[in-house]
């Protein structure tokens, strides 16, 4: 992801500062607790408390004072936009991320009118999270259009994908499997259940008609995934 230039010499200070304090906010328990296995060992943050809802968070914020918070957006009881509301009525300085499964224009740019600081897709990785989280904390934005993302290519995206009938989260995983990642690895990477990831080879290798993971990963090389 592109840094600002005004950010530079700020992020270049942050490993010797004290840990970044999270609040984590997401229903899906599996996921908030992979996302918390995932970041409890890094030095740079340090989660001072989770949340399944907007309604939760609420009743945190008086208590806690994170420096930033990962949110999703569909929760219930009060869902991401209506907390947002809620939240940067009560006080502007709040430093949100929100971590979502849905990336439409529309979307992005209603939590960036909200006030949020950020927006990614639940399946960016572990680096592209952490410097977000960096990047947010010394007063930069980041938004899923802003980052220096490497897409599939049309050709593969509109031929293969539709040729297989492969999703795009199936493509994330063949490319996972042809770097000899293990389920577990897949997994954290994606920020998916290991039940997920092992429906989803299951379902790949269905749909391409291959028994073995080697014949994916050979397929998987042959069609320049």
């Amino acid at each position: 992801m592109a840094l600002q230039s005004s950010l530079h010499c700020r992020l270049l200070n942050l490993n010797s500062m004290e840990p970044i304090q999270l609040i984590i906010v997401d229903d899906h328990v599996i996921f908030l607790n992979s996302l918390v296995s995932l970041l409890k060992e890094e030095p740079l943050v340090r989660i001072v408390e989770t949340a399944e809802n907007g309604k939760e968070l609420l009743e945190i914020l008086p208590k806690k004072s994170p420096d930033i918070i990962l949110m999703d957006l569909d929760m219930p009881k009060i869902n991401g936009i209506e907390t947002l509301k809620f939240i940067y009525q009560l006080n502007r300085n709040f430093k949100i991320i929100v971590l979502s499964s849905h990336d439409q224009g529309h979307l992005v740019n209603e939590v960036k009118s909200l006030g949020a600081k950020g927006y990614l897709h639940k399946t960016c990785s572990k680096d592209d999270l952490l410097n977000a989280i960096k990047i947010v904390h010394g007063g930069g934005t980041v938004f899923i259009e802003e980052q220096d993302k490497k897409p599939v290519s049309l050709d593969i995206q509109d031929a293969f994908l539709q040729r297989y009938k492969i999703s795009k989260r199936e493509l994330e995983v063949i490319r996972c499997i042809k770097q000899n990642l293990t389920n577990q690895q897949i997994a954290d990477k994606l920020f998916l259940s290991i039940y997920t990831v092992e429906t989803h080879r299951k379902n790949i290798m269905a749909k391409l008609e291959v028994k073995k993971t080697a014949a994916l990963v050979k397929f998987a090389i042959e069609h320049n995934l």
